[in-house]
């Protein structure tokens, strides 16, 4: 942690897969940001749709952001980006490119890491946390979903809320959705909790209108992946994403080591971020189905005490086996039922790693 009066150093992920069009104007809401020192790092997993020749022509000043109903970049000075391969970003980037790179201010220097595969949620996280730790040594390290608008003091009450507890490991903001019919206050995530008897995750004070209602500080069983601040100290004892789950349930699992270490995990309501979730259904589609599946699985047998462990298969095999996929994840078809029953089976058969 650092000391004195220096402002703590954070290093903001983003990972991108086809997804250009949410991160030019997710970069352009963090570029605003009043937080003085950071680094923007964004991972993209072998996109085919343009995404990195878009990125960085948005940070070349060529390509309009085009944020909806929140303000773009006034200030048309270039983002200076540099390109890494995954492999010598693990090993802390280029050293000329690096030590040009600091002597710009944090919203003019942003690397883009490139997969040459798509690793999923987790892995690519882990690239751009493992060259952070090499290269710029940050005191923070801040996961950003790349569909997400944040507001320009987010980072700095995150930041405070961490260093005013150094019992506190992991700090959440009141995410909002980004769109809800016409709005933009009604709440998607502030904190969430587990049924481990079950398996199932409840959104805290999701869809309601924000009225104040939740603005105090307070903790919770997990905190949203779509937005987390983790402290350098927890991520030295905490380790890495584990990459098992590809996509759902990593963050909950980080979470959840977390904790077990005896940090807490702060809402921090004043700190906002604007989410581009689906707003009218939970529905889980395709492949993703599949993940979300065994990622319960691997959950539940990683946390859950012998007790809740039995209940849980118990309860799933008589009641959530059949009733889960339609009630809970909404799902219609046959097809997206056998990636549910698939997913479940590869989760209790296959050893996570």
């Amino acid at each position: 942690m650092s000391s004195g009066d220096k402002t703590p150093k954070v290093s903001i992920i983003l990972v991108n897969w086809n997804g250009w069009r949410d991160s030019v104007p997710c970069l352009d809401s963090v570029f605003q940001i009043a937080y003085p020192n950071y680094d923007v790092i964004l991972v993209d997993n072998n996109s085919d749709d343009e995404s990195v020749e878009k990125i960085s022509a948005y940070a070349a000043g060529t390509l309009v952001s085009g944020m909806n109903h929140f303000e773009r970049r006034s200030e048309t000075a270039q983002v200076t980006s540099v390109r890494y391969s995954r492999s010598l970003a693990e090993l802390g980037g280029d050293r000329e490119k690096e030590a040009s790179l600091s002597t710009l201010p944090s919203n003019r220097r942003l690397r883009i890491i490139l997969n040459d595969e798509n690793y999923g949620y987790s892995d690519a996280n882990n690239v751009a946390i493992t060259y952070a730790r090499e290269a710029l040594n940050p005191d923070y390290i801040l996961l950003l979903n790349n569909d997400t608008i944040v507001h320009k003091l987010f980072l700095n009450e995150l930041v405070a809320a961490a260093e005013h507890d150094e019992t506190i490991g992991m700090a959440g903001p009141k995410i909002y959705y980004c769109d809800f019919e016409g709005r933009h206050d009604v709440i998607s995530f502030t904190g969430g909790r587990i049924d481990m008897t079950r398996g199932l995750v409840s959104f805290l004070n999701e869809h309601e209108i924000d009225q104040g209602q939740y603005d105090s500080i307070g903790e919770f069983d997990s905190l949203s992946g779509a937005c987390l601040l983790v402290k350098k100290e927890l991520l030295d004892r905490v380790g890495l994403l584990r990459t098992d789950y590809f996509l759902y349930w990593e963050d909950f699992d980080w979470c959840f080591r977390a904790r077990r270490l005896g940090y807490g995990l702060a809402y921090v309501p004043s700190a906002i971020v604007w989410h581009k979730v689906s707003a009218t259904t939970s529905k889980i589609e395709g492949k993703k189905i599949y993940y979300w599946a065994r990622g319960l699985v691997y959950f539940i047998k990683r946390f859950a005490t012998m007790a809740q462990l039995v209940t849980f298969f118990l309860y799933f095999f008589c009641y959530g086996f059949w009733f889960i996929p339609r009630l809970y994840l909404q799902l219609g078809t046959i097809s997206e039922l056998k990636e549910f029953y698939k997913g479940i089976a590869d989760g209790l058969f296959t050893r996570a790693r």
